[in-house]
Order: C-alpha cells, then sequence, then structure tokens
C-alpha cells in the first residue's frame, strides 16, 4: 500500500531533542559511523515486513525494518531523503514471454510497460547500480494503473503503487537490481519515477517474519517486544573498539532461563565479542573482547533500565543509569575488532550473516552504538534521554 506525499515525517524525537539539540547531533555531529533507534514512536521509520512497506501503524504490528536515524540529526525520513543524491540507476529492458518490451529514459526517470492477454506475460524494467541491502525511498506516480517493484523479475513484490495516486515507499532490495512492472492483466501504465534516494544508516531488519518482534504503543510510550525464542534484529554495524565504542541500551528484561541479550555482536573467535546482556538471575553481564559477569549488582529483570558500554581498545567502562559500575567487573584483555557478527537488537549474531543466540525475552526502548567512546557529559545525556522512553 503507498503511503502518500505529506503520511512520510514522523515528529523528530521529541523526547531526544532538547535545547534544539538532538542525541543524533550531539553523538553523530561530526560524521561518526553508528547507529540510533532512539524513539519507537516514529513510525514512518518503522516496517512490518523485510523489504519495507507497510508501515507500523498499530498495537502488536510486526516489525521487519527499523531504519536508524544516527546521521539525520534530528529531520524526519523526507527532510533527510531531500538531502540524499538522486539516483537514476543504469535502466534495461526485460520481458516475460512474448510480452511487449517495457521502456526506462534514465533521464527523466519514466517507466513504460505493457500487460497483454497472452498467458499471462509481463514486461518489466530493471534499475541497477543499486546496493543490496541498502534501503532506498522511491517518489514516483504511476499512470493510470497500479505498478510495482520486485526484489527480482519474477520474484516476491517489494512494494506495490497504487494507479493515479504519487507516493512514496521504502524499498529493501536484496539484489543490486529493482524490477518495475505493471500489476493487471490487459493494462498499460506509464510509471514516472520522481526521484530514488538512498536512506544512508545501519538499519536493522529480520528476514524471518516469524522471528520478528512486535511494536507496543503502551500509552505513548512505545517500544519493540521481544520472545526470548528466535526475534531479533539485525543491524549492518560491525563493532570495533580500536579506536573506540560506545554502546547502550534502554530496556525491561522479563527474565531468561540463559543469558539474555539486548544488544550483541562480534566473533567468539580470539575473544572479540561487544555486547550487553543479563544473566539467568538477572545481574549484568558485558562482553567487551571477553565476557565478564558482574559482581555486587542486583537483578535487573522486570524493571527499566540503561545499560552503557564504552572504551578504546581493552580498556572500556561499564555504566548503569548514568552511574558507573566499572569496579563491579573485572579488566579485560581484548576487545571487540570489526570481526564476526553485526550488532543486533534482542540477540547477539557470531558470523556475518549467521545465526542468532542470547535472545532476549522483553522490551526495547532505544538502543545506541558510536564508534567513539563518548564523554561523560554524553554518558549523562544518553542515559537521561534514554530513562525519559520508558
Amino acid at each position: 500500500m503507498g503511503v502518500g506525499l505529506g503520511q512520510i515525517g514522523g515528529l523528530g524525537h521529541p523526547r531526544l531533542t532538547r535545547g534544539g539539540k538532538s542525541l543524533a547531533s550531539l553523538l553523530f555531529g561530526n560524521g561518526e559511523d553508528g547507529f540510533l533507534f532512539g524513539d519507537f514512536a516514529e513510525l514512518d521509520e518503522l516496517f512490518t515486513a523485510f523489504s519495507g512497506p507497510p508501515a507500523v501503524a498499530a498495537d502488536n504490528d510486526p516489525v521487519g525494518l527499523a531504519l536508524d536515524d544516527a546521521t539525520w540529526a534530528g529531520r524526519t525520513l523526507l527532510q533527510q531523503a531531500a538531502l540524499s543524491p538522486e539516483l537514476k540507476g543504469t535502466g534495461s529492458v526485460g520481458k516475460v514471454g512474448t510480452a511487449p518490451d517495457a521502456t526506462y529514459d534514465t533521464v527523466s526517470g519514466v517507466v513504460s510497460a505493457s500487460r497483454v492477454a497472452d498467458g499471462g506475460n509481463q514486461s518489466y524494467m530493471t534499475m541497477g547500480g543499486l546496493t543490496a541491502g541498502a534501503v532506498y525511498l522511491i517518489d514516483a506516480t504511476p499512470l493510470p494503473n497500479g505498478f510495482a517493484v520486485r526484489d527480482t523479475a519474477t520474484g516476491f513484490i517489494a512494494t506495490s503503487f497504487v494507479g493515479g495516486v504519487r507516493q512514496q515507499q521504502i524499498v529493501r532490495p536484496s539484489t543490486t537490481s529493482l524490477f518495475f512492472t505493471n500489476t493487471n492483466n490487459n493494462t498499460t501504465a506509464v510509471f514516472t519515477v520522481h526521484s530514488v534516494k538512498r536512506i544512508p544508516g545501519n538499519h536493522a531488519a529480520q528476514s524471518t517474519a516469524a522471528n520478528r518482534p512486535f511494536w507496543k504503543a503502551n500509552a505513548g510510550r512505545p517500544y519493540l517486544s521481544f520472545d526470548g525464542v528466535n526475534d531479533g534484529l539485525v543491524s549492518s554495524f560491525l563493532p570495533n573498539a580500536a579506536s573506540g565504542l560506545t554502546l547502550a541500551v534502554a530496556f525491561n528484561c522479563l527474565g531468561s532461563a540463559g543469558t539474555a541479550c539486548m544488544l550483541g555482536g562480534g566473533t567468539p573467535t580470539g575473544d572479540r565479542r561487544a555486547f550487553i546482556a543479563l544473566t539467568s538471575i538477572g545481574t549484568p553481564t558485558i562482553g567487551w573482547g571477553t565476557q565478564v559477569n558482574s559482581s555486587g549488582i542486583g537483578g535487573l529483570n522486570n524493571q527499566n533500565h540503561v545499560l552503557l558500554l564504552k572504551g578504546t581498545g581493552a580498556a572500556r567502562t561499564v555504566w548503569l543509569d548514568g552511574i558507573d559500575v566499572t569496579t563491579n567487573f573485572a579488566a579485560t584483555v581484548s576487545s571487540p575488532d570489526g570481526s564476526g557478527g553485526a550488532l543486533t537488537l534482542a540477540a547477539r549474531q557470531s558470523t556475518p550473516g549467521g545465526g542468532l543466540d542470547l535472545f532476549f525475552p522483553g522490551n526495547l526502548f532505544a538502543a545506541v552504538v558510536v564508534n567513539r567512546e563518548v564523554t561523560a557529559t554524553e554518558v549523562a545525556r544518553i542515559s537521561s534521554d534514554f530513562q525519559r522512553t520508558f
């Protein structure tokens, strides 16, 4: 289903903006890498499917794709898209069976194709030169009939555009091309692409429908609910502490028979983990190279908290609700080095594109990762702002 002009564009994370400066601007204002999932009230940044639309709209909708807006500096999706260069790609034409060819003008972005009553054969146009797994915003008008954008020429429909209406659609292709095709037999459609723009970020996604968390409205303080069995959203960010790294998460763990990881990645090879988790009794345990359990900190299950981990190389500190609790953890002698799995919400990935473990049962309110060690002032800001999402 299409999203019309004016329907995309959120509030810009009001709970993560104070004094006119957003948390994103504070942490990523100098071009830092990482991600920020800072306020799940922004429904134009959450989608029910792995490939994009439809957008999350109601309590208990699944979340297959969450957009990272770390570099958006408080801008909405449309405001951020306006700053991205237009991509026309490399157009080529194909067809299935004896259907007429499609046409594509790479300068104007106009796609035209027809589908005739010759056994259901279908024309399509390929827009290449894209990045697999990246997120794109397509602004287009199909006239007079509807058009579909497919992941492959004959594969699943990534998104559909309603005929006669200008719309913006989020698309996340698994290949380097998108395929535009008309959707109905015996119809001809002209698909005018006003712009195709890449949306920057280390977005988090889940390809398996049964493993997606659910969005909870929670009376205006929304969160993502994970089942602790197989749910998880995998980002594209690889943790590396060589030049500094910060991880933080706002959570409420409902209790687990084993270790429950709120945010995790890296590799077990050579002790290069990076994760924030709770043990089976609810006490904090962290992975910074090696895994270290806390001592002297009580169980945190069924409570709202913010845990933050930051450091450079093997030296790191741990913060609970804005308080330095590093002395409750033994020192580590290794650190994450950018190898292994990507950082994952509500689980841990150990190999690139691999499976997940240490599933987290409970609620995530916010998460942030920055490829530098933040200052004590920034720790206080992250902790305070994240506590406002509870």
